[in-house]
């Protein structure tokens, strides 16, 4: 083909695409006037409260909530609680949004607003959530696709596209719900200490203690080798305190990538612990294993009765006694470091094994800088939803 036929069939695909789209996003051929302004959903809209139960499928997890009291629980998570408010924020967000108008009613439009299949290979949809009452009655099933930046400025909180799995019609629609990209979004931190508060890490591997050090320089955050065993590193070997500072930032702002019930799991008689100490007496230990391939970890936190840290130990485990969470790479990596990344020879400066993280004043790791914009990126690298 020549360069002048190449250029013309290329403007003639990008023409077909915006086509497509202007298409997807036109009002349909309906009097839409008529339903203006009513709700999307008429039964959520009317039984708000009683709304007991919503699933919601993307393309990353699926997940249920059930109302439990004031909030709402995984069952399949061993009624793991939700953070405060998301559920019930994003129920509430369904049950008021109102019809604008029609858009497309051709499932092959439906890629181009996102309203067609989340569980689809590549997605077509961003989620799919259906939200019953405790008796079990439907009141809203929905596809929710892109936020629509061109609403008219009087829909003054914004619009996005909806469709209901059982009708090709999709509508543009004011208000806009969404559910959290990742799983662990839904949940609040497991355990968040910075790192500067960690006074002493100690590691065992079933009841044997196989490594200690404890913090002796406040100032540069220094380690102090306690006790190693020798079958792990040479007896004259020193606290690595890059490692440990690096070991010990785990446990800052830590999230779950998906959590079970703690009697499902059996984490064995020589799972590893990392028991970490604070200055103010909180001991805080995290006992890992594999299951399904994958590293999970129980945590338990303990204080003096009466003492400052004991608050915060009851805070921890009412999020953490009853479950077993599962770790990114990265954690799993810094707390699982091998006992001779903990340790370095006497009078080296450089230390062995993993580096430092670089920490913020709080003692929580610094991220590294945003992707600058690339064509078709956000600015996290990740891809762009289109926007109409």
């Amino acid at each position: 083909m020549s360069p002048r036929g190449f250029v013309i069939l290329l403007v003639v695909t990008v023409l077909a695409a915006i086509g497509a789209i202007v298409m997807a996003v036109q009002p349909a051929a309906s009097d839409t006037d008529a339903v203006a302004g009513d709700p999307m959903f008429p039964a959520l809209s009317q039984k708000l409260a009683d709304a007991g139960e919503i699933s919601v499928t993307t393309p990353q997890y699926t997940i249920t909530w059930k109302r439990q009291g004031d909030g709402w629980v995984s069952p399949e998570r061993g009624d793991y609680p939700a953070h405060k408010g998301t559920v019930s924020d994003l129920v509430s967000s369904l049950a008021h949004m109102t019809k604008v108008e029609a858009k497309t009613a051709e499932p092959d439009w439906y890629q181009y607003i996102k309203v067609g299949d989340p569980g689809a290979t590549p997605p077509t949809g961003i989620a799919h959530m259906v939200v019953k009452s405790a008796d079990g009655q439907v009141l809203a099933d929905v596809v929710l696709g892109a936020r629509s930046y061109s609403i008219a400025a009087s829909h003054a909180r914004g619009g996005m596209f909806v469709r209901a799995p059982d009708d090709k019609q999709s509508w543009l629609v004011e208000g806009v719900a969404s559910a959290p990209t990742e799983l662990q979004e839904w949940f609040d931190a497991v355990v968040d200490i910075p790192a500067s508060d960690v006074a002493g890490l100690t590691i065992l591997m079933g009841d044997k203690t196989v490594f200690e050090a404890r913090k002796t320089d406040e100032t540069n955050g220094n380690y102090e080798l306690v006790e190693v065993d020798p079958a792990q590193a040479a007896g004259d070997s020193v606290a690595n305190s890059n490692s440990i500072r690096s070991t010990a930032s785990a446990i800052v702002g830590l999230r779950a990538d998906d959590i079970r019930a703690i009697d499902s799991m059996s984490p064995g008689e020589d799972a590893r612990t990392d028991r970490f100490t604070t200055a103010s007496g909180l001991t805080l230990d995290v006992t890992m294993f594999d299951a399904d391939g994958r590293t999970w970890a129980i945590f338990k936190a303990s204080a003096a009765e009466g003492s400052e840290a004991a608050k915060l130990a009851a805070d921890i485990n009412s999020r953490a006694a009853n479950w077993a969470f599962r770790l990114d790479a990265s954690r799993t990596t810094r707390l699982m470091q091998p006992v001779a990344n903990l340790v370095q020879k006497p009078g080296n400066p450089a230390a062995s094994g993993a580096g430092p993280i670089p920490l913020d004043g709080n003692g929580k790791p610094m991220l590294a800088p945003a992707m600058p914009n690339m064509p078709g990126l956000g600015g996290a690298g990740g891809p762009m939803l289109p926007t109409f």
